[in-house]
C-alpha cells in the first residue's frame, strides 16, 4: 500500500510494508502532477516506511520522482510521523521523525585523533581503535571493525561495524552503501542492513536509523574531527 497525505504542513509519503518496487513506481508517476500542485505550499516531503521496512531500490526511486516533481525530501522515518493540522488522518505520537538537517557532532575529549585505514578491509581482518576511524575502501564480509568513537566508509559495507563503543549519543557510521551490513552503536545493534545510496546510521530510540544523505547534503565532518593523521 502507498498514501500520499498532507498534513497541513508537510507532505507524508506512505510506504506500506508490502510494497513492491512495481507498485510503488506507478503510484509516484500517477501523483506526479499532483506533487507538482504542491510546489508552492510543501516543498519538502516526509518519508514513512511502515515497520522499519524498506525495500532496495525504494529510496532511489522516491527521490528521482520527487525531484522531477520540484520537490526534495525533508525526512525518512520509521515510526509514525506527528500529525500538526487537526483534520489530518495521522494518529499523534511522542516520537518526531529523524531529518538530514540534524548535526552529528564529533568532538569528545576521551578519543584519540582520527586513524586512516588506507584500502579495504578484507575477510578475517580486524580492526579496534580508541577513537574516530576513515576507512578509503570497503568493509568486507567476514571483517570487523571497532571503534569508540564514529566510523566513515569510504566505499561500502559488508561486514561487522562496531561504533560509539566510549560515546555513543555522539557517534554515526557514514557509508557509500551498506549491502547485509551487521551494525552496531554502542549497545544498540541491527543485522542485514541495506542501502544503495550513502547513508548515516545513527542509535535513537533503542534502534539503528538510516539517514540517506545526498551528495550536496553531505555535512563538512572533517573539519569537526580534526587534522587527518
Amino acid at each position: 500500500m502507498v498514501d500520499l497525505r498532507f498534513d497541513g504542513e508537510d507532505l507524508i509519503l506512505f510506504v506500506g510494508s508490502n510494497t513492491e518496487i512495481d507498485e510503488l513506481e506507478a503510484f509516484l508517476e500517477e501523483k506526479i502532477g499532483l506533487l507538482s500542485d504542491f510546489n508552492n505550499t510543501a516543498s519538502k516531503v516526509t518519508v514513512w516506511f511502515e515497520d522499519e521496512t524498506e525495500k532496495p531500490g525504494q529510496i532511489q526511486l522516491i527521490g528521482s520522482r520527487l525531484r522531477q516533481a520540484g520537490l526534495s525530501v525533508k525526512a525518512y522515518s520509521f515510526e509514525k510521523p506527528l500529525a500538526r493540522h487537526p483534520g489530518a488522518n495521522l494518529t499523534p505520537t511522542a516520537r518526531k521523525p529523524i531529518t538530514s538537517q540534524e548535526p552529528f557532532p564529533l568532538e569528545t575529549s576521551t578519543l584519540k585523533p582520527l586513524k586512516v585505514v588506507e584500502g579495504s578491509l578484507r575477510s578475517g581482518q580486524s580492526e579496534d581503535y580508541d577513537g574516530h576511524v576513515f576507512v578509503m575502501g570497503n568493509i568486507h564480509h567476514g571483517s570487523e571493525l571497532k571503534a569508540a568513537g564514529s566510523v566513515i566508509v569510504y566505499g561500502k559495507i559488508h561486514g561487522t561495524v562496531h561504533a560509539g563503543k566510549a560515546d555513543p549519543e555522539n557517534s554515526f557510521i557514514s557509508a557509500l552503501g551498506l549491502v547485509n551490513a551487521h551494525l552496531r552503536i554502542g549497545e544498540v545493534f541491527s543485522y542485514s542492513l541495506v542501502s544503495e545510496v550513502c547513508v548515516v546510521c545513527v542509535a535513537k530510540n533503542g534502534r539503528i536509523h538510516q539517514i540517506p544523505i545526498e551528495k550536496q547534503e553531505t555535512p563538512n565532518i572533517f573539519g569537526k574531527i580534526g587534522r587527518v593523521r
